[in-house]
């Protein structure tokens, strides 16, 4: 039996919108903690210290959060923002939908991996493992459907789960496929 791995949350990636489309100029002007953001996306970067996110603001009225550690954290950002947007006037929806699209978390094994042995073992047709280009295996999951990346330290990065619960169910298949009864 593979040992029990402990997930934690680091990241949840969430996006809800706005009722109508808004003038990031304006906007940028008016709100305190946003900036333009400097990517290849237009967008404003709108952050809290408490909890510690980002949220962009995209011309279309969608917004999308990062950085948050729970889904009351994402809720807290977008709530603070929505309370910013009513005093300027700008349409809401009411209620808003909020999308959990993405918790990534964190895993380990508890003991360190060949990663040339586990691609091996897990067949080309789940994993990608090139350690010439990343340091990492990655391992497509098909149920729950999940991304997990591994280190030969032993630690995993799962992404694509929309739940904590699903990213631990995630953990647990790919530690007990991986270790597969036996310590590598």
């Amino acid at each position: 039996m593979a040992p029990s791995t402990s997930v934690e949350v680091q990241n949840i990636v969430a996006s809800t919108k706005i009722a109508q489309e808004v003038d990031l100029d304006a906007l940028c002007q008016d709100l305190d903690n946003a900036q333009h953001s400097t990517g290849a996306v237009t967008c404003l970067t709108y952050r809290l210290q408490e909890p510690k996110i980002a949220i962009n603001i995209h011309q279309s009225g969608k917004l999308i959060i990062t950085g948050a550690k729970s889904v009351q954290d994402v809720y807290t950002g977008f709530y603070c923002l929505f309370d910013e947007l009513r005093e300027l006037h700008i349409d809401l929806l009411d209620p808003p939908h909020i999308s959990i699209d993405n918790v990534v978390t964190s895993a380990d094994l508890g003991q360190s991996v060949d990663l040339a042995t586990v691609a091996i073992k897990l067949g080309v047709e789940q994993i990608e493992y090139e350690p010439e280009q990343f340091p990492a295996l990655i391992y497509w999951l098909e149920e729950p459907n999940a991304v997990v990346m591994l280190f030969a330290s032993g630690k995993m990065v799962i992404t694509g789960c929309t739940t904590k619960n699903t990213a631990i169910n995630a953990s647990e298949m790919a530690s007990s496929q991986i270790l597969n009864d036996n310590p590598l």
